[in-house]
């Protein structure tokens, strides 16, 4: 069954490793009802931002080829373990970073996540976007 393009689809899941990216990827591509990347481009604000067509927006970096989850893991993966965001202490980025003044612990991993009607930075071309996330491990 094709999947459908939704015009108001939501996506936000915080994960640790390689082999959870690509699943979270594939799951977060067919959701948003896409099924290959065309490219990427990199926004020290929203992370790694994942375009399912092309775009004019500045910094956009096409593939080669339309690429599946499994053809740009590997890159994503790498990229995202050392992307530094700069976040600041607002209510949508608070759950992205480390916590030090309760019993948890932190743990650096990544967030896929989609915006308001599944846009990214109220560009409707993205269709997810990845950014470093602390994992708070606790209680």
């Amino acid at each position: 069954m094709e999947s459908l393009i939704l015009d108001n689809p939501v996506f936000n899941v915080k994960g640790q490793g390689k082999d959870m990216l690509l699943k979270t990827l594939e799951l977060g591509i067919a959701c948003v009802g896409y099924h290959k990347f065309s490219g990427f481009r990199l926004d020290d604000k929203k992370g790694i931002v994942l375009y399912w067509t092309d775009t004019e927006k500045e910094g956009y970096q096409k593939f080669m080829l339309e690429s599946e989850p499994k053809d740009i893991v590997d890159q994503v993966f790498e990229a995202v373990s050392h992307f530094k965001l700069k976040l600041e202490k607002n209510e949508d980025e608070f759950w992205d970073l480390p916590i030090d003044d309760c019993e948890v612990g932190n743990d650096l991993g990544w967030r896929v996540y989609t915006e308001q009607w599944g846009h990214i930075d109220e560009d409707w071309q993205p269709c997810l976007a990845i950014v470093p996330s602390y994992l708070w491990i606790g209680k």
